[in-house]
């Protein structure tokens, strides 16, 4: 947490679409951010295709960088930005192996992992690579599952078995352990039935994203009700949006994100496409929104 954020209450991250782009520049456009004093954490998507959405939507197949990939060549030449995946699939990864890939870049990034998790929705993805994603129902019950997996296998205990209906354990070990005490979680969805309950439980972040403030604003009141109902307290998970950030239209940015500041959000994620330069003029922008958030 930034000297900044601790006085304003807002934290403003970036998120960096991996697709369509070449190394050198999303390694420098990440290497600007780390430069930055403006933002806490550097995020990016967690898909083994281009996509057809986000800040630079793919209708053709092209070249997409994997997540976890990325984070790990990012720990070792970044020195203070904080690193995750909004959101990384669970479907995707045992949560046992995603343990330990979580603890190893934990270790090698001195204690900068944000982790990200999600129920999975790409339909495209799962077929062609023959994984199994189930109903989503079972979806986020396995999400569930997996949130209890990973806190206990990042946590202090040497040896961990859990026997659930989507994942079992006997005897899993994650070492080395992660630098940071508890690695928070951000978890990602909208339903109010079961997603949001869920986060109330596991979650330290929630991240909305593709919405209107309005709703938002209603989805936060019913994760705070989870909240109590789990025993925690009302703001006890952060209340995080993503808001698009197109370069030639940076202008309209600070107003969108400050519509969600009003209505409860208290994380912003300025996704954008990876470039250089544009950087600067969004620190810019990250910084004009927490002055407008400590005159709330």
């Amino acid at each position: 947490m930034s000297a900044g954020e601790r006085a304003v209450g807002i934290r403003v991250d970036l998120k960096l679409p991996p697709q369509h782009v070449a190394w050198p520049v999303l390694r420098d456009a990440s290497l600007e951010a780390d430069r930055a004093d403006a933002f806490t954490s550097l995020w990016f998507f967690d898909h083994l295709h281009s996509v057809s959405s986000g800040p630079n939507p793919s209708p053709e197949p092209g070249p997409c960088f994997e997540g976890w990939s990325i984070l790990a060549g990012l720990a070792t030449v970044t020195d203070k930005i904080r690193l995750g995946l909004m959101v990384s699939a669970v479907p995707y990864r045992h949560p046992g192996v995603l343990a330990n890939i979580v603890a190893t870049i934990d270790v090698m990034s001195g204690g900068r992992v944000d982790l990200g998790l999600g129920a999975g929705n790409n339909l495209e993805e799962v077929t062609a690579y023959g994984i199994n994603m189930g109903p989503p129902g079972e979806r986020i019950a396995a999400l569930d599952e997996a949130c209890t997996v990973l806190r206990a296998l990042l946590g202090p205990d040497d040896v961990v078995s859990f026997a659930g209906a989507h994942f079992s354990l006997e005897g899993a070990r994650c070492l080395p352990k992660p630098v940071q005490t508890r690695v928070p979680f951000f978890i990602g969805g909208k339903g109010e039935r079961k997603t949001l309950p869920l986060v109330a439980r596991h979650g330290d972040g929630w991240n909305y994203s593709n919405g209107t403030p309005e709703e938002f604003a209603a989805k936060l009141a019913v994760l705070r009700a989870s909240c109590e109902a789990f025993g925690r307290e009302p703001g006890a998970v952060m209340p995080s949006v993503q808001v698009r950030a197109l370069p030639g239209e940076l202008h309209t940015v600070a107003a969108n994100a400050q519509g969600y500041i009003a209505a409860g959000a208290r994380h912003i994620i300025l996704y954008t496409p990876a470039d250089p330069a544009s950087v600067e003029p969004l620190a810019r922008i990250a910084d004009e929104l927490r002055a407008h958030g400590a005159a709330l």
